[in-house]
């Protein structure tokens, strides 16, 4: 039998996932992306593509881009949480090296923060193993951020 959070999230929860992030000055949006979400942390934002999400995944999301725009305003990880894009060389080199350590750190930040206030949901890990890594490069930092 499900559990309850791995169902579908209602509009309600989302509505109160959004209340919770506005406790740290963090706007929620829904939108189509190709991935399940990012975070605009320059201004405050964490985007979400909610379709078919289950309530654990969408909370373990918001958490994740919610400690991406908090590191970006601690300047932790700061050559990866940057408010202008590497475009050298040495910038990008720079970039891809801390790039998934940076996403880690956060995925642990969220899932701590996320045993904090909801203890009941367990968190869903973006970034966990090796296969997760190579797929960050592929389909991520090869693709926006290439060496060449």
């Amino acid at each position: 039998m499900k559990k309850w959070y791995d169902k579908k999230i209602r509009e309600s929860d989302k509505k109160h996932i959004r209340e919770f992030l506005k406790q740290f000055n963090i706007r929620l949006h829904h939108k189509k992306i190709s991935c399940g979400g990012e975070a605009d942390y320059c201004n405050g934002i964490v985007i979400i593509n909610s379709r078919g999400m289950s309530m654990h995944k969408y909370l373990s999301m918001a958490m994740h881009e919610l400690w991406h725009c908090l590191c970006y305003r601690q300047g932790l990880y700061s050559n990866y949480h940057y408010d202008k894009y590497p475009k050298t060389k040495k910038q990008i080199i720079k970039f891809r090296r801390i790039a998934f350590k940076a996403e880690k750190f956060v995925d642990k930040k969220a899932e701590q923060m996320m045993r904090d206030y909801f203890p009941d949901i367990p968190y869903e890990h973006g970034y966990k193993d090796s296969k997760d890594k190579e797929w960050y490069y592929k389909h991520y930092l090869d693709k926006y951020y290439p060496l060449t």
